[in-house]
């Protein structure tokens, strides 16, 4: 297999980002497209799906750069999840995706208590019912307010599938984004006919299933003439993101730790025996014969980018005028401040929250703040309120016996020095840096050469292709002032208050 490459495809929040590799693991190129989350009404949260084709089209056509096609042997996709996508017959989509941090369906989530019970829910699904979180409660809205696209809809999908849709002709969903719909059955992989049925969901608007390692088909010749892949080009099913990215990181084996973070901060932890808990979620991972277990914080990288767009415009102008990153910029401020941000401590909690508390009317806040604070100070505190999300996680997953002795950080914010400081600080815990930062792409790639037989074992295949550019160790005594701040953290929200501030926001 002497100059084959394997080709990994991440679709995220905020970009689609392709990765092409050699079977050794070496980066051959890679490329990213950018494009926007639609927020047509308070709490939705959509993106366009063609944004992601001219995407995976665009920046598959730049990786490819230099490389006879004909040598790419594999293809994954991954996706942020859920992404829902609804198809007609025809494989069109029939609107926009609704994605992972929309909450328009608050009411369906409370109609599935009432109606088919959260116990059985968590018991056959292996998750609490919560609003986007899981694809039911949106299909569901779209059921009731959508009526005539739900009659159209052959097919409710997600981005990887629907991606996979157009490249193959083959509809199907895998393993690890079934079991964010709450329609999946998490111990026997396969769909629920009994919570298909009390939902009033129709079975056969549901998708094929299959494992994320399976080939799903090949590249077909009409998509290989619009992307410019050889036809015939397998294609597997390939995975949610926070698992592609386990992989790509090396968090393969029970009890690895991953912190994949983006707009959000999604903590995944590997085990082969899955308790469930109400208080994160539990999945299928990519990596046979394991569960992920995998707990989501709604808007840590998001709440710094929302700083730097409204309050950042220094080192915004000062980035584009001298070609620097604004983010490094932001870091270069955050350090003036001394850990603990002189007691100024912030809720990351502006698009709501999903785990531990799951709360889709939790506000963020910055709470202490006085006349001796400084833009520093701010700018440090909303770093170490992501860092409190992430320790909030890890303390809820460690209460279900697994234990955790190190983190794997990827995604953009991993690129900063100083929140991986804050973050090794505030957890107690190593944090570790993969060389590879898009870990999404780069998993999604190696999973793909384990799908057409290239890789024999997927986790000797992680541990041999992932190198580590970077550890940091906590420092008791800063460890210790973090423990004091993040108890207060832990008691500043109040979800009475959230709900009382949400109902007049309504009613205004």
């Amino acid at each position: 297999m002497t100059g084959s490459y394997l080709l990994g495809i991440d679709v995220g929040t905020t970009m689609l980002k392709s990765m092409l590799i050699d079977a050794d693991g070496k980066i051959v190129h890679e490329a990213s497209y950018p494009y926007s989350v639609k927020h047509p009404n308070p709490l939705w949260a959509e993106q366009d799906p063609n944004d992601w084709w001219v995407g995976l089209k665009e920046t598959v056509n730049k990786v490819t750069k230099g490389v006879s096609v004909k040598d790419v042997v594999s293809i994954g996709i991954d996706c942020l999840c859920p992404s829902l996508i609804a198809v007609d017959v025809e494989g069109k989509p029939q609107g926009n995706a609704i994605i992972w941090m929309d909450h328009r369906s608050v009411e369906q989530a409370e109609w599935i208590r009432k109606n088919v019970g959260e116990d059985l829910v968590f018991k056959v699904a292996g998750n609490s019912v919560a609003a986007g979180a899981f694809s039911a409660t949106s299909i569901l809205w779209l059921k009731e307010n959508r009526p005539k696209l739900f009659e159209r809809t052959r097919s409710f999908l997600h981005a990887n599938g629907y991606l996979t849709l157009k490249l193959t002709g083959k509809a199907m969903m895998d393993w690890t984004n079934a079991s964010f719909t709450l329609l999946f059955d998490i111990r026997k992989r396969t769909w629920s006919e009994k919570l298909c049925e009390l939902m009033g969901l129709p079975i056969e608007k549901l998708p094929a299933l299959l494992p994320s390692w399976k080939v799903v088909g090949e590249v077909t010749l009409e998509a290989s003439r619009e992307v410019g892949l050889a036809p015939g080009t397998p294609v597997i099913a390939g995975g949610a993101d926070t698992p592609c990215a386990a992989v790509g990181a090396g968090a393969v084996k029970v009890g690895d730790a991953l912190d994949s973070s983006g707009t959000s901060t999604v903590l995944g932890v590997c085990t082969d025996n899955p308790v469930t808990d109400r208080r994160v979620m539990i999945r299928c991972h990519v990596v046979p014969d394991e569960w992920m277990y995998i707990a989501p914080s709604n808007f840590t990288g998001g709440s710094l980018r929302w700083f730097k767009e409204q309050f950042g415009q220094v080192e915004s102008l000062s980035a584009e005028m001298f070609n620097l990153n604004p983010y490094e910029l932001l870091d270069s401020e955050a350090e003036k401040s001394e850990p603990g941000a002189g007691g100024l401590i912030f809720l990351p909690y502006l698009a709501g929250e999903r785990a531990p508390i799951w709360d889709p009317n939790a506000k963020g806040m910055l709470f202490g703040l006085t006349l001796n604070h400084t833009r520093s100070d701010v700018i440090r505190s909303i770093l170490e309120g992501g860092a409190y999300a992430l320790r909030h996680n890890i303390e809820t997953i460690e209460d279900l016996g697994v234990h955790i002795e190190s983190i794997k950080v990827t995604g953009g914010p991993a690129k900063s020095r100083l929140w991986r400081k804050i973050k090794a600080d505030v957890t107690g815990k190593k944090v570790v840096l993969p060389a590879v930062k898009e870990a999404s792409a780069f998993g999604s790639a190696i999973l793909s050469g384990f799908g057409i037989g290239l890789y024999k074992d997927l986790t000797q295949a992680s541990e041999e292709l992932v190198s580590i550019e970077d550890e940091i160790s906590p420092n008791p005594e800063i460890h210790e002032r973090y423990s004091l701040l993040f108890d207060l953290y832990k008691k500043l929200y109040n979800p009475e208050l959230m709900r009382r501030l949400n109902d007049i926001l309504i009613r205004a």
